[in-house]
């Protein structure tokens, strides 16, 4: 699954992505990365919420590189990409790039390349996602806002399902 969705997503971005306005969704290619970064590394032994499984001859950790370095940056590019400029189409884009991202994690936990624990389920997935696209646009488009805002919700996060 999880190399599908590496294909997919290479194959999508070449389709869909705007590559000759590539550096200005760099940035925010680097800031979804780094989100994924930091969860894992809260997550490492003690803060496991969702944890994608091995496959073929990918080991978890090359599994979670390919999420980190490759599919999430390119779903953010694709994302932002297409982004349309009127409220009304955003709204639209938003939703769908929902049902595109809890579609894959539902296609995920049900073929067991994906789990969650300590209460973490597809609901609070959705929330994630309803947070986190919205976040891309922030970022692409007010970059010192969206920092402050992440560390509200790493802090949300980490109070919600008791780190801290």
């Amino acid at each position: 699954m999880h190399i599908a969705i590496t294909i997919w997503v290479i194959v999508a971005s070449i389709r869909w992505g705007d590559w000759k306005n590539w550096e200005r969704y760099y940035s925010t290619m680097l800031y979804i990365a780094s989100a994924n970064l930091l969860y894992q590394f809260f997550a490492q032994k003690y803060f496991i919420l969702w944890e994608v499984q091995e496959e073929l001859f990918l080991n978890q950790s090359m599994v979670v590189m390919l999420h980190t370095f490759v599919i999430n940056p390119l779903a953010a590019f694709i994302f932002l990409s297409n982004f349309p400029d009127r409220f009304r189409k955003q709204i639209i884009h938003i939703i769908k790039w929902i049902i595109i991202f809890i579609s894959v994690e539902w296609a995920g936990l049900n073929l067991g390349k994906i789990t969650h624990s300590n209460g973490w389920n597809l609901g609070w997935s959705t929330f994630f996602v309803l947070v986190m696209l919205p976040m891309l646009v922030l970022h692409y488009k007010r970059k010192i806002w969206v920092l402050v805002v992440s560390v509200f919700f790493v802090l949300f996060y980490l109070y919600v399902f008791e780190y801290i």
